[in-house]
């Protein structure tokens, strides 16, 4: 992989914060994230803008955006590297002190960067946790994906304990992280859940997390987003082993039942239902992918899960002992909700 950098002279001064772009063939969304940055009130940031060997002149944009933006450095990849690879390459011209990612499709307030790095030098944190909105147009509905409603002061067993329930996800961009914590080459070069993966390495030596309960960042949700994918499913295992694997390295205690959540639903369920929205439809034999998951999800699994929402147990249950029938449910389920949204566009 080679690169070509523009810019990035500065003024010899550390920034607080580094922000990271990294985009492909982005030319109709990436002008909207773009404006949010040009807008963003905190000022002590530089910019890290990567063009991964774009075909639709999303290049000549990031280089025009990259003589108007602060201490602005772009790297135009001569080879399509995929995100995570990119990312990797944005980080060796990172020179502030916390590093935010961002993607190309998405917005945020003028204040979010503001917030954040307010938080983490209150707080001395390695890492601070925002909370992020999912819009779907498309749908017309909106919903919290990503954070707590509350401000606080966590540690890494309680930051753990919030991703095994669902809380926190590893979604990067309502994550703001300490440069000292990203190791080299952070995020591997897989098609879904770098993001995770990533994550991961960084709770590997952080230990103080600043929360705050502000929404820093707005996923806009498309067709295209990797989130649809049914690749993704065979990555949510590769997640959960990563999870249990930083559990043990730093003697983390997470509680049976919260364990069983993230094995059960956030793993093995996430995943059947990630493949059926690619393709409701005879996708049942694409079950068996999730299968490296089953010795995990056991009777007592069921339970654990049972206990917080029994319905979410049940479905669970249907789609590990009967994937078939559970991708005739799935494919019923999907097709109400569409005719749902249909009579509200009308």
């Amino acid at each position: 992989m080679s690169t070509v950098a523009d810019g990035g002279a500065g003024d010899g001064a550390t920034p607080g914060v580094t922000v990271v772009l990294a985009c492909r063939d982005a030319v109709s969304t990436v002008a909207r994230t773009l404006d949010c940055l040009h807008a963003t009130s905190f000022r002590d940031f530089e910019v890290v803008l990567v063009d991964d060997a774009s075909s639709d002149g999303t290049g000549e944009l990031l280089a025009e955006a990259g003589r108007t933006l602060p201490r602005a450095t772009v790297l135009h990849l001569a080879e399509n590297v995929g995100v995570a690879r990119a990312r990797n390459a944005a980080l060796e011209y990172a020179t502030g002190t916390y590093v935010w990612f961002v993607d190309a499709d998405d917005s945020f307030g003028p204040e979010a960067l503001g917030l954040m790095y307010a938080a983490a030098v209150d707080a001395s944190a390695d890492v601070v946790l925002g909370r992020a909105l999912e819009v779907d147009a498309r749908a017309g509905t909106s919903r919290i994906v990503d954070g707590l409603d509350r401000s606080a002061v966590l540690d890494l067993g309680q930051v753990c304990t919030a991703i095994a329930v669902g809380d926190v996800r590893g979604f990067l961009w309502s994550k703001l992280f300490r440069r000292a914590c990203l190791p080299v080459d952070p995020f591997p070069s897989v098609r879904s859940q770098s993001d995770f993966l990533g994550l991961m390495a960084v709770l590997d030596v952080a230990s103080i997390f600043a929360v705050i309960p502000d929404v820093v960042y707005t996923y806009h949700r498309s067709n295209d987003s990797i989130t649809t994918r049914s690749d993704l499913a065979g990555q949510l295992l590769a997640c959960r082993e990563a999870f249990v694997a930083l559990l043990t390295r730093r003697d983390v205690d997470v509680l049976k039942e919260d364990l069983a959540w993230f094995t059960g639903v956030l793993t093995y369920l996430a995943g059947a239902d990630s493949i059926l929205r690619a393709a409701p439809e005879g996708r049942s034999l694409s079950l068996v992918q999730l299968r490296g998951a089953a010795h995990d999800v056991t009777s007592t699994t069921l339970r654990a899960v049972a206990r917080r929402a029994p319905l979410t147990a049940a479905r669970l249950a249907v789609a590990l002992l009967l994937p078939r029938c559970y991708t005739v449910l799935y494919a019923a389920a999907r097709g109400a909700r569409e005719r749902v949204r249909s009579r509200r566009r009308r």
